[in-house]
């Protein structure tokens, strides 16, 4: 049975098709970059995009318009795998209502660890100010306001009853929100991406015909379950109040919190608004002014490098790995150093950060590594490995490569060949395609005939099998991590761990704790992020006897399937394996 928005919709379709032919060609035609578009900046930024560039740069009528934004945001159902049922049209007026207030009353009642906290901030977007009230337990402990121009903050401190100003270096400008939207944005966009379930009704919130959306995550990368309420009101389309439970696996309450909003005409410019005594002591520090300004001049600088470093640090068409010479490496090295002293300038005098530990300004003050970065049409600065002196032979197929430590095989002399300078390897090539560039990238750089030739060997390898399925186990120091074990759990993170792609993980499994060829044969390994932590009883790389370290083999893989649903077998098979040599490859080192 047709509904009416049934048929208004065929209305606004038949208007599109008949009159704007070209115009439904262009908006279809956009939809996978589209699809990007809205990975990279949320689907509230993405649709209100979407909807601006065709309308505004076509001349259509009002209904036809009103069929782009019908077509838009159902076509955002395809794009952004979630149920339409109004959430999405529902979110782009809140953005829209909200982004035309000057000024934003938030308000915070948190209930964590036993204690409650109380946050009042108003958010003024004309002056980028945020004058804020914080209390503990009924009590206030603090009133500032923050200029995010100037970064001037004045704090009063009802203790000392001193007011400080100062001048802020471990904030910036981008610390503000964009909009007032942008208040509201990050708490929606987490159930986004974590696949919350959402419902929606209408009812009634202190007289107020208002739009209730009900959130629900089973369990959140921590294993926590979490519940929210998100509730609009009807007409104005301003939220009025957001709510948030998160409960541990074991049922305890982790958080409680209530955040209201309002949207005053006026609100409080400074600190003595809300109710600081005008003749209370001021002191100045006129130290903060100083890290201040000697940030400010650094960032200057740092943009100088910044142009340099763009021109060098790129992959051109085709190109799958770049090695740079120490040479060329100068404008990364004169930018790391600077991001170091800009650390040491906020953390130092900061209110809220703790102070630099001397094991910290120790790391700060060494000299810059060489590094590695990844390319998928820009470069990826974050989680990038150091190479202090440069990178050995060794560290390059495994690091850079990818390889696992039984994928190659390589003498003691060319092993430890160190390589001084920077590398760029295209993210998603394969290891065989970062091998022959590797490899040519070599015999340039040492003149000599180093080949890499790729043979089958029989060994014995552990494969791992299935759809990766996360689930915590009980007991352990971390609810979130894969703990790798035998017969007994450490009770911290002594033993070490990490985190990477689930592919990075088995590999490392093999490498470290094991001492065995793990095969990945897991479905979509590459896209899933782990953490994981070895414990004592899962390095079996230690054990001499053979029948313990099978027995405890077998605990530490029915353990890790617990985990993630994989399975894991030990298998004989015929692999492949590169060997590193000047020259042929004998035939004795084929069954090693």
């Amino acid at each position: 049975m047709k509904t009416p928005l049934d048929n208004d919709l065929n209305k606004m379709y038949e208007v599109f098709n008949r009159d704007h032919k070209s115009l439904r060609e262009t908006l279809m035609a956009s939809l996978p970059d589209r699809s990007k578009q809205h990975k990279q900046n949320g689907w509230a930024n993405y649709t209100q995009q979407f909807i601006r560039d065709i309308v505004m740069k076509n001349r259509i009528s009002k209904l036809a318009a009103a069929a782009v934004v019908i077509i838009a945001v159902m076509a955002g159902i395809r794009w952004f795998g979630s149920s339409f049922d109004g959430v999405s049209v529902a979110f782009a007026n809140v953005r829209e209502a909200m982004d035309q207030m000057p000024l934003v009353h938030k308000v915070l009642h948190t209930y964590r660890d036993g204690k409650k906290y109380h946050t009042e901030n108003w958010y003024s977007f004309e002056s980028r100010t945020v004058v804020s009230k914080f209390s503990v337990e009924g009590e206030c402990f603090k009133i500032s306001s923050l200029n995010y121009d100037t970064m001037k903050n004045v704090v009063y401190d009802p203790n000392s009853d001193v007011v400080k100003i100062l001048y802020r270096t471990d904030v910036s400008s981008g610390f503000l929100p964009a909009s007032p939207w942008s208040l509201v944005e990050d708490y929606i966009e987490k159930f986004e991406q974590q696949n919350a379930s959402v419902e929606h009704e209408k009812d009634q919130y202190e007289g107020k015909d208002v739009d209730i959306y009900y959130f629900s995550i089973p369990r959140n990368f921590r294993g926590d379950r979490v519940e929210a309420e998100f509730i609009v009101d009807h007409n104005s389309h301003l939220p009025i109040v957001y709510k948030r439970k998160f409960w541990t696996p074991e049922g305890q309450l982790r958080l409680d919190q209530v955040i209201s909003f309002d949207f005053p005409e006026n609100g409080p410019k400074d600190i003595y608004d809300l109710g600081v005594p005008r003749t209370t002591k001021v002191v100045y520090d006129s130290e903060s002014e100083k890290r201040l300004d000697k940030k400010m001049e650094l960032l200057e600088d740092k943009a100088v490098y910044e142009e340099r470093f763009k021109e060098i640090y790129r992959l051109e068409e085709g190109e799958v790995l770049k090695y740079i010479p120490p040479s060329l490496a100068k404008p990364r090295i004169k930018i790391d150093e600077i991001n170091k002293t800009v650390r040491i300038l906020e953390r130092e005098g900061s209110p809220i950060m703790p102070s630099l530990s001397p094991g910290e300004i120790k790391r700060m003050n060494e000299e810059s590594h060489y590094t590695m970065f990844l390319w998928d049409g820009k470069i990826i600065r974050e989680n990038r490995p150091l190479f202090p002196g440069g990178i050995s032979l060794k560290t390059a197929f495994e690091r850079i490569i990818g390889l696992s430590k039984f994928q190659y095989d390589i003498s003691d002399e060319l092993s430890d060949m160190r390589i001084p300078g920077d590398w760029i390897a295209r993210k998603g090539t394969t290891k065989e395609q970062l091998l022959r560039a590797f490899e040519k990238i070599i015999q340039d750089y040492t003149g000599r005939a180093i080949r890499f030739e790729q043979h089958q060997i029989e060994r014995n390898v552990i494969v791992a099998r299935g759809e990766f399925q996360f689930k915590p186990l009980s007991g352990a120091y971390d609810d979130y991590v894969i703990h790798v074990f035998s017969d007994k759990l450490d009770p911290d993170e002594r033993g070490g761990g990490g985190s990477g792609t689930l592919d990075k993980f088995l590999r490392y499994l093999g490498d470290i704790p094991l001492n065995e060829q793990v095969i990945n044969e897991a479905t979509g390994s590459e896209n899933i992020r782990v953490y994981y932590g070895w414990h004592y009883s899962g390095y079996l790389r230690k054990l001499t006897d053979e029948t313990e370290k099978m027995e405890k083999l077998e605990m530490l893989l029915g353990n890790l399937s617990r985990q993630t649903g994989l399975t894991f077998s030990r298998q004989r098979r015929i692999v492949e394996k590169w060997f590193i040599s000047e020259g042929q490859v004998g035939k004795e080192n084929l069954s090693k």
